[in-house]
């Protein structure tokens, strides 16, 4: 079986669905008419849309991919048309979705009542009433299938909708496109709702979208470049992130190349391009010159939205994917962030629009601390030392944030313990800070850890990797060392360089030992052990 997915998105789903929408049809009534217009109005806006095309409308059961990809959606969007209810198929989509809706508060189902009447959906009348009749004589009128998918129809028929009474092309094709702007700002509302917790960066937030409008000069017909600079674990990629959710859908089309500086610039390229121009084949570039040419010509007539995160001091990474203002059409914005100041000067950034992340003030940053030891308010028993640990962390961002979920749940002795641990950590020595947490792991997690410190960061999904370590990653994304992200591993650079640190130390520690005698080659061997 084949399907279609509008595989471009502005930018990683907070929420951690596959689709955003999932559309249920009957293909003879719709596919070359209503659907089209709607699924070209979605994927134009950069809504994820699985669209099974080559469904088998005889088949008596769904495939069990189908079921999966419904789970994986926000939305699901059933299009009742007259011979809807004739297909077993389309049915059964909408039974198992109206099944997961209720396990699945936030699923939504949006029906489109197309020229049939939401009365008839919902009680089985018109249309729907003959398709039962012939569904009655084929497998009885007693049959569970049957019950189930009449309950199902009369549950969508209740919720609101759309209603197509018109039968000429234009009123179909705006309606798909007021369908596609519904979706469009309900996921970005839903986007804001699931923003990593922003204490302290609010205000960046604010100042960054302000000049979104304001940058070069003023003018808005310019193309205007936006450096965010500052340490690692600051908040950077946060500010840029919460930006980019926020403004995107204002862009002809936007793109949020995530640790520029760890990939290749021909693959950047591609997914540059692959990205604002909705290609779903993806952009073939043959060599770095080429990528630049066909940026420059294929983007100049259009207002872009684009964020190139964690660019090193390689000045070729910015003028390979971001040469210049004539580059982008007029309005274009780009965000780069980085922790060296001298790329957004050498790349020609106004430094009025070079905004410096700042460490957070004590307040904000015990109020971030608390968010993750305790979910709330710090208790008033664990008041002094939330204070003093808050401290040590020297107002980081990553580092509140890690050592908060590290703690959470803990008694008052282990945070004392903690705590005589940062006695003996230099003020500045960030690796050593986020150690704490490695070392309250068990030795299996440990293992883990490095496994995916070393090997595993954005190169495959949560499913892989557990196939691979046969574990779960719970322990390791409640202590915030790691996360996933639209089915993939995510690692912030300092905690993987934390990792690598450790993995080094342990091998210099295992050559020590070597030359000890029976015993050292013993201790050597199980040191190994944790490494494999």
């Amino acid at each position: 079986m084949a399907s279609t997915s509008s595989s471009v998105t502005a930018s990683p789903s907070p929420q951690g669905w596959t689709y955003d929408v999932f559309l249920s049809f009957r293909g003879p009534d719709v596919r070359k008419t209503f659907i089209d217009f709607l699924f070209e109005s979605l994927e134009r806006k950069g809504i994820r849309t699985f669209k099974d095309d080559d469904r088998l409308e005889k088949g008596d059961c769904i495939s069990q991919s189908l079921p999966n990809a419904i789970r994986e959606s926000k939305f699901f969007i059933a299009v009742f048309s007259k011979g809807y209810a004739s297909s077993k198929w389309c049915l059964e989509e909408l039974a198992t979705v109206m099944e997961c809706q209720e396990k699945l508060e936030d699923q939504i189902v949006v029906p489109i009542f197309y020229h049939v009447e939401p009365t008839d959906v919902r009680n089985q009348k018109g249309s729907f009433e003959d398709s039962f009749k012939e569904l009655h004589e084929k497998i009885g009128k007693d049959d569970e299938k049957v019950t189930r998918w009449k309950e199902a129809l009369n549950k969508a028929g209740q919720l609101k909708g759309y209603h197509l009474k018109n039968d000429y092309n234009e009123y179909e094709a705006t309606c798909a496109e007021n369908v596609a702007a519904d979706i469009h700002a309900r996921l970005n509302h839903a986007s804001l709702a699931f923003e990593e917790n922003l204490v302290g960066l609010e205000s960046s937030v604010i100042n960054i979208g302000n000049w979104l409008r304001l940058a070069s000069d003023d003018n808005d017909d310019d193309v205007g470049f936006i450096g965010i600079c500052g340490m690692g674990g600051i908040g950077k990629t946060t500010i840029a992130t919460a930006v980019f959710n926020r403004f995107c859908l204002q862009f002809d089309g936007a793109c949020f190349l995530v640790d520029v500086r760890q990939h290749n610039v021909i693959e950047l390229q591609k997914t540059l391009l692959t990205k604002i121009l909705k290609e779903k084949s993806g952009v073939k570039i043959s060599n770095l010159q080429d990528g630049m040419v066909k940026i420059r010509r294929r983007l100049q007539g259009k207002k872009v939205l684009i964020v190139l995160d964690d660019v090193d001091h390689q000045l070729e990474q910015l003028e390979k994917l971001a040469g210049g203002g004539d580059w982008f059409g007029s309005g274009s914005r780009v965000i780069i962030t980085t922790r060296d100041v001298g790329v957004l000067r050498s790349h020609g950034v106004d430094k009025k629009y070079i905004y410096q992340v700042d460490t957070l003030k004590e307040q904000e940053a015990i109020q971030l601390f608390s968010f993750y030891a305790f979910k709330k308010k710090p208790k008033s028993s664990f008041e002094e030392l939330c204070g003093s640990i808050v401290r040590y962390c020297n107002g980081l961002p990553l580092a509140l944030k890690v050592l908060g979920s590290s703690l959470c749940r803990l008694e008052a002795a282990e945070w004392e313990s903690t705590l005589e641990q940062f006695k003996n950590t230099p003020y500045d020595d960030i690796h050593a800070k986020l150690r704490i947490s490695f070392d309250g792991l068990d030795d299996n997690n440990k293992k883990i850890f490095l496994h995916i410190a070393r090997l595993f960061k954005k190169q495959r999904g949560e499913v892989d990797v557990r196939d691979v370590l046969e574990s779960d990653l719970g322990v390791l994304i409640d202590k915030s060392l790691i996360s996933v992200k639209n089915g993939k591993i995510e690692m912030h650079d300092l905690i993987q360089e934390m990792g690598w640190h450790i993995i080094l130390q342990t091998r210099d520690l295992a050559r020590r030992e070597l030359g000890a005698g029976w015993h050292g080659r013993l201790r050597m061997l199980c040191t190994l052990l944790i490494m494999c």
